[in-house]
């Protein structure tokens, strides 16, 4: 199942079965509720989720203009410190 990107918070999903050959979903039976981080009195059967992949699409840490204006500025005290290095010449 592919979902979009959305806000952090619980989801809920419902699974229903529309083809013809029935099919089993596997449970865990468990005095802790995964729904709510709990121990329960009674063991309740939950279903099984596993997830495969989560992506998580990444940010730059800073935008195309502020990047040239670091490699400009480093570029720049590179050619100043170069000029004062040169050896003079009479």
């Amino acid at each position: 199942m592919n979902y979009p990107l959305t806000a952090a918070g619980n989801l809920r999903l419902a699974i229903k079965n529309i083809g013809q050959t029935p099919v089993r979903y596997g449970v865990m039976a468990t005095n802790y509720s995964p729904l709510t981080g709990r121990v329960t009195a009674k063991r309740h059967a939950y279903l099984q989720v596993v997830i495969k992949q989560q992506f998580i699409k990444p940010h730059a840490l800073t935008t195309g203009a502020a990047s040239l204006a670091v490699v400009g500025c480093v570029a720049l005290a590179t050619i100043l410190a170069l000029g004062r290095l040169r050896p003079e010449t009479e």
